[in-house]
C-alpha cells in the first residue's frame, strides 16, 4: 500500500510540474496574440489612414513603404482568405500534433529551440529525477523503475532514451549475472581475472554512467 502511495504521489507531482510549465508558457503565448492584434490594426486602420495622406500630398513614397502599403491593401481585400488559411493551419497543426509522428516532431523541437530549450531539458531532468527516486524509495527495482519512467515520461525523446539505458541495464545484468556463475564454476575474480573468490561489480556506478550519456546529454536520437 506505501508503495502504491508514493507511486501516486509521484503522478501527482508529474501532472504539477505538467501545469507550472503550462503555466510558465501563459505569458509568451499571450504576448504572441498581443503582438498579432497590433499588427492587425496597424495593417487594416493605421496604415490605410497615411496611404491616404500620403495620396494626398502626391510625394514619391520608398520601396520599403509602398511594399507595406501593398501588403496592407492585399491583407484588407483578402481578409477572408487570411482567416481561412489560419484556421485550416490550425486544425491540421492539431491534427497532426495528434500523431505519433507529430508528437516526435514536437519533442524534438521543443528540445533544440533557442528559447525553450534549456527550460525543457531541465523539466523533464527534474521529472526523471523525482520520479525514480520515488520508486527507488517504494522499493521499485531498478529496471523495473526504468520501464515506468519509460512508459510515462511527457517527452518521447527523453523516453526513448529512458528506454535505451534499460536496455542497456538489462543487458549488463545478463552479463553480469553469467559473468558471475561462469567465475564461480571456475572460482576466478571476473574482474580482477585471478583465483579467488568472485568480486562485486558496482552495478549503480555503471547505471550512473549510462545515465549520464543518455539521459542527461541525449543525442536526440530519431526516430526510424
Amino acid at each position: 500500500a506505501q508503495a502504491f502511495q508514493q507511486l501516486a504521489r509521484h503522478f501527482e507531482s508529474a501532472q504539477h510540474l505538467q501545469n507550472e510549465t503550462r503555466t510558465a508558457l501563459t505569458y509568451p503565448a499571450f504576448l504572441i496574440v498581443a503582438a498579432g492584434l497590433v499588427m492587425a490594426l496597424f495593417v487594416y486602420w493605421l496604415i490605410p489612414k497615411f496611404t491616404t495622406m500620403f495620396t494626398t500630398m502626391g510625394i514619391e513614397l520608398p520601396l520599403i513603404t509602398k511594399i507595406v502599403i501593398g501588403i496592407s491593401d492585399a491583407a484588407r481585400k483578402f481578409w477572408w482568405l487570411i482567416f481561412a488559411v489560419a484556421a485550416g493551419s490550425f486544425y491540421g497543426l492539431r491534427a497532426y500534433l495528434g500523431t505519433e509522428t507529430g508528437q516526435w516532431t514536437r519533442d524534438r523541437l521543443l528540445l533544440s529551440a533557442p528559447l525553450f530549450k534549456t527550460l525543457f531539458t531541465y523539466i523533464q531532468l527534474a521529472e526523471f529525477s523525482r520520479g525514480l527516486t520515488t520508486l527507488l524509495e517504494s522499493g521499485v527495482p531498478l529496471l523495473s523503475g526504468l520501464e515506468i519512467l519509460e512508459t510515462s515520461a511527457t517527452n518521447k525523446i527523453y523516453g526513448q532514451a529512458i528506454g535505451t539505458v534499460k536496455d542497456d541495464f538489462r543487458r549488463f545484468q545478463l552479463a553480469l549475472q553469467w559473468t558471475t556463475q561462469s567465475s564461480a564454476q571456475q572460482d576466478i575474480d571476473p574482474v580482477e581475472g585471478r583465483m579467488g573468490e568472485p568480486s562485486r561489480i558496482r552495478e549503480d556506478d555503471t547505471w550512473m554512467r549510462a545515465l549520464d550519456g543518455k539521459i542527461i546529454r541525449p543525442d536526440f536520437p530519431r526516430r526510424h
